[in-house]
Parts: C-alpha cells; structure tokens; sequence
C-alpha cells in the first residue's frame, strides 16, 4: 500500500472535461483543428482556453492558457511572476514578425499550467485545479490593472475558501469549501 492517492481515472477525452465545465457552471465550447483540441470555457466576463493537443479520443493532461494584459516590461512582470510559479508559467507572446504582440490594454502575456489526470483523485479535483489557474489568473490581471506586478502582495490568494466565493459568489459556505491556494505539487507547464 502506498500513501499516494489512486487517481479516478487517468484518460479522459476533450467533451468529457468540456461536460465537467459545463457541470460546475463554465461555458464550453470544443474546438478541433489539424494541430490542437482547444476548449474554449467562459463565465461572465472571464475566458480562458484548454488545450489537449493533436486530436485523439483520450487524453492524459491538458494545458490551461489565459492572458494578462500590462502596460510595460513584460519581461520583467514574467520574471517576477515565474518566481511563484504555483499559479502559472509566463511568457511574453509575440507576433508572426517575432515582435512583443500588443493591443488596446498593453502588451500580451501568456500564462499556462499544465493539469495531469493522474494526479488528480476525482474529476471535481481536475476542474479545482483549472479554478485555481483561472482565479489566480484574474487576480494577476486585476491586480496589473490597480497598478502593480508584485504578486506577493495579493492576500485573496491566501484566504481559505476565496476561490469558491470568486466562483459561486460570497454566498458560499465556508465550512464545505475546501480549495488551497497554495495549488498542489503541479508546479505548472
């Protein structure tokens, strides 16, 4: 016996992580192309993508992928923020003439986490772990909107419970929610 916990399952296919979205309140929509199966989830004014890679029926990990937007140094921002990299993985994106891309709102900033089914012990810890990224990821952005790029100084990462409420709305009840901001072991993509 081991002290490892038994993943639930180790394979799922793209419609069957876009029905879990769909289950915990997330608009999804599966995309397929010749080099990706991308579901794209939203919820309200928030979006983010999954990606699973070249299409197949079952797949073992996914890549959750959202964007920051800051007004300068988007390098410097990456290297401050892959400094905690419990969250996500960043990198500056750029064009098709390898130029930082920028729009409206600033320079473009990737950030990526990469989810492993068998490291989760049952579906609602797969969709947990993409709340966290998607929480963290809003945070980062509002945060980069007030003004700041020190991750350091965001204390709704360390309250118990904030990503449900960020969720579900502040109706949550706190006994039953057991989300750690910390992330788990996945140290991300």
């Amino acid at each position: 016996m081991t002290d490892q916990p038994t993943p639930a399952r180790t394979l799922y296919t793209a419609q069957e992580i876009a029905d879990l979205a769909l289950k915990w309140g997330a608009a999804a929509t599966v995309t397929q192309d010749d080099h990706d199966v991308i579901i794209d989830l939203e919820r309200g004014n928030e979006s983010m993508q999954l990606t699973f890679g070249s299409p197949q029926e079952f797949y073992s990990d996914l890549i959750c992928r959202s964007w920051v937007f800051i007004e300068s140094a988007p390098h410097r921002a990456c290297d401050r923020w892959n400094e905690f990299p419990y969250f996500a993985t960043f990198s500056v994106v750029y064009d098709a003439h390898d130029v930082p891309m920028t729009n409206e709102y600033g320079f473009v900033v990737r950030g990526v986490r990469l989810i492993e089914f068998d490291r989760a012990i049952s579906e609602d810890d797969i969709m947990m772990q993409i709340l966290l990224f998607w929480f963290a990821m809003s945070l980062i952005q509002d945060h980069v909107t007030s003004g700041s790029t020190d991750l350091s100084e965001i204390d709704r990462f360390k309250i118990p419970g904030e990503v449900m409420r960020w969720w579900l709305g502040d109706d949550v009840d706190d006994d039953n929610t057991s989300d750690d901001a910390s992330g788990d072991s996945n140290d991300g993509a």
